[in-house]
């Protein structure tokens, strides 16, 4: 039976957005926190040491989410800088491929606040994030977010309902449904106390994986990277077909509906893996990114969907270069991407998910009132 009320589906991305690590990528804490401090510290290109080298100079002495608007000679990231200047990087593309230099590019990025690196004067701030995180890789913002968002609920005079969906390119979700499960059973030690069992997620039927290519589809009860529109998984060096018993979502009009009711109560959850290799086969344009079901009438059907992803672009070329494709919930069709940015598709900021620990609470509250509703 549906739960009574306004429905909120919030679809929350994995790394950097509610994870700070990827052990599955090879990368750790401190590699993460580079990461993401890179991406935030604005330069500029200089002549490097030697002839015709090129070396990167910060032009802004802050972090800043978005790329600054002051005329201070910020260009890009350092992140972007690494990717298109280095010159280490575009030796190795040039003799080895993009594998190689994708592994150089990450060897510079993961050093950046070191010593004598062009970001050392951020490795205070790479501390704090740190200490922030601590042993617990789910981050404190996002669970104290739902612990608030629960005590709403429970407390609220008109019902509403909280699904989450966990996406995610990678093959992370083996690490964080356990962590995110212990934290369901009251095994978390930032919230003594606190339990929140509807929330927890089967491993074994509450998955599923997306399979982007033609039509598209959405496997049911795997983690595993789908490659075929039949259906077939794909293992280490092997591909096994879909088992007849196997529920597959179709990516139209009846997504959305169809992944509610695998979740019937009030509140509930879900993880999905997304299919990488159709957005880079579309060349990270929107149309093969992460499928996305916007309710374009929320107040009239009763639910309201958001994304969040740090990985959100909100800069000129968005339309052309995200990792969200919005369609609509009840046709299928694909929608235009401006109208969705800061509105239901919600870049978030992997610096403040840690160093804020009223983040999520204020970001959702914001993401609410957007459509005038409250859930206060």
């Amino acid at each position: 039976m549906a739960a009574e009320g306004h429905t909120y589906v919030l679809f929350m991305d994995v790394n950097k957005t509610i994870l700070m690590a990827d052990p599955a990528g090879g990368k750790t804490v401190d590699d993460v926190v580079n990461d993401v401090i890179a991406e935030q510290a604005w330069g500029r290109t200089v002549p490097g040491t030697e002839a015709d080298s090129a070396a990167f100079e910060l032009a802004h002495p802050e972090l800043v989410f978005e790329r600054p608007t002051e005329t201070d000679g910020a260009e890009l990231s350092y992140v972007d800088w690494v990717r298109a200047f280095h010159p280490e990087v575009a030796a190795t593309r040039a003799a080895a491929g993009h594998v190689a230099a994708k592994d150089v590019r990450r060897k510079h990025v993961k050093a950046f606040t070191r010593h004598g690196a062009p970001g050392a004067q951020f490795a205070a701030t790479a501390q704090k994030l740190i200490d922030g995180i601590g042993e617990h890789l789910i981050v404190t913002s996002f669970l104290k977010a739902l612990v608030d968002l629960e005590a709403k609920r429970a407390a609220a005079v008109v019902p509403f309902n909280i699904k989450l969906v966990f996406r995610t390119f990678g093959t992370d979700l083996p690490e964080i449904i356990p962590q995110f499960n212990a934290f369901c059973d009251g095994n978390d030690p930032r919230f003594p106390g606190v339990s929140l069992p509807a929330y927890k997620i089967d491993p074994a039927t509450q998955v599923g994986s997306f399979h982007r290519h033609g039509a598209g589809l959405c496997v049911l009860g795997t983690q595993k990277r789908v490659i075929s529109e039949a259906g077939h998984l794909s293992g280490e060096e092997t591909s096994e077909p879909v088992s007849a018993d196997r529920t597959m979502l179709a990516l139209d009009g009846t997504f959305l509906d169809a992944l509610l009711a695998l979740m019937p109560g009030p509140v509930g959850s879900f993880a999905l893996r997304d299919d990488y290799s159709a957005w880079s086969a579309a060349k990270w344009h929107p149309s093969g990114g992460k499928f996305f079901p916007v309710v374009i009438e929320p107040a009239s059907a009763g639910i309201t969907t958001a994304f969040f992803d740090d990985n959100i672009n909100y800069a000129d070329d968005a339309s052309v270069d995200n990792i969200v494709c919005p369609v609509d919930a009840a046709s299928g069709d694909v929608l235009p991407v401006e109208p969705q940015l800061r509105k239901t598709m919600i870049r978030v900021d992997p610096l403040s998910i840690v160093l804020d620990d009223d983040y999520y609470i204020n970001l959702w509250a914001r993401v609410y009132a957007r459509f005038g509703q409250d859930t206060a």
